[in-house]
């Protein structure tokens, strides 16, 4: 797994840095504002696989217990500063929901011509959305998911049995409903973690509502449009809608269908280790496949790709004989042409 983590992290540093270049060098006039969101977008996702490089979390399921965690073996820096790292590596969700959300928004507001709030300084509005986002579920994981003083111990005996580590050379934050050991005969609710999960699954919900709503505006609107848009506009638009829809699918089918059946699981007492293992790699592949459709749809950066593979595929030139120049540049013209 530990090899499945860098080889993500490499494959999302490079498509994410593809993409960077690519919005800064071939997008057309008609994206307006909107290549800086992208261009936060991938930011975002490099900063994300870097910390995974960097400290190697990995999810662990013990039956009722879902926690993330990071051990100074897997770490590649001393555990006080990969710490923040891992809050800031958590808060990315937070950053996520929100970025999906505002770029539904943002797509609705272009396809309607509201200048106002799609030119000029507006775009740091948008941007600050998702670094307030990341920043309040950043606090939400250090101030509510920490366990109890007997969870503590028992969770960190497990962990250094399962990484084969010191149990004091272990970092993590955990879901739990429950300040008492699964043993327990009688189970005390732990009301931290409960408000914890229900500030979750609030911004869950309200990003779920405001990408299908805005959604659902922006696609009407485009039809309704259609007919008084450029063409090459309208096609830019379109573009830019489809990928965002398949940049949107992307973290459904990653994190939070996993992150959901975990949730789910937990709570009956089945949450199988196998579970945890399979969503430490499913979240590692988001930030290295999500830059894909952009890249593959929008037709500038698909055109961009395109020509460089065929600049490297396509054939060189045969040197010229000076005493066969005629047949030479006959066999020139046909390989150029």
């Amino acid at each position: 797994m530990f090899l499945v983590q860098n080889i993500l992290a490499i494959i999302s540093l490079i498509t994410n840095g593809l993409l960077i270049f690519l919005i800064i060098t071939k997008s057309p006039k008609t994206m307006g504002s909107y290549k800086y969101l992208m261009i936060f977008m991938s930011s975002f996702e490099i900063l994300y696989a870097l910390i995974d490089l960097l400290i190697h979390p990995k999810v662990f399921t013990m039956n009722t217990i879902f926690l993330t965690a990071i051990s100074a073996e897997r770490s590649l820096l001393p555990l006080n500063i990969s710490y923040p790292l891992m809050l800031i590596w958590g808060g990315s969700f937070g950053i996520a929901l929100a970025s999906f959300g505002i770029h539904f928004v943002y797509r609705y507001l272009t396809v309607t011509g509201n200048k106002a709030w799609t030119t000029g300084y507006s775009i740091v509005l948008w941007i600050s959305i998702p670094v307030l986002s990341g920043f309040f579920f950043a606090f939400a994981i250090d101030f509510f998911w920490q366990l109890s003083d007997v969870m503590d111990h028992f969770v960190r005996r497990k962990l250094a049995e399962s990484e084969n580590s010191d149990k004091n050379k272990l970092l993590y934050f955990s879901s739990y409903l429950f300040k008492s050991a699964p043993d327990a005969e009688i189970s005390e609710l732990d009301w931290m973690q409960i408000y914890g999960i229900i500030f979750l699954c609030s911004s869950v919900s309200i990003s779920f509502f405001t990408m299908i709503y805005f959604g659902l505006k922006t696609y009407f609107a485009m039809k309704k449009f259609q007919e008084t848009v450029s063409g090459p506009s309208k096609k830019m638009q379109a573009q830019l809608f489809y990928s965002l829809i398949i940049q949107t699918i992307i973290p459904l089918i990653l994190i939070h269908l996993p992150t959901t059946v975990i949730y789910l699981s937990s709570c009956f007492g089945s949450a199988f280790p196998v579970y945890g293992e399979l969503i430490t790699i499913t979240i590692s592949m988001f930030p290295a496949i999500d830059p894909l459709p952009s890249l593959i749809i929008i037709k500038p950066y698909r055109q961009a790709i395109k020509g460089i593979f065929q600049k490297q595929l396509s054939p060189k030139s045969a040197s010229v004989d000076p005493s066969n120049r005629g047949i030479s540049n006959t066999t020139n013209r046909a390989v150029t042409f």
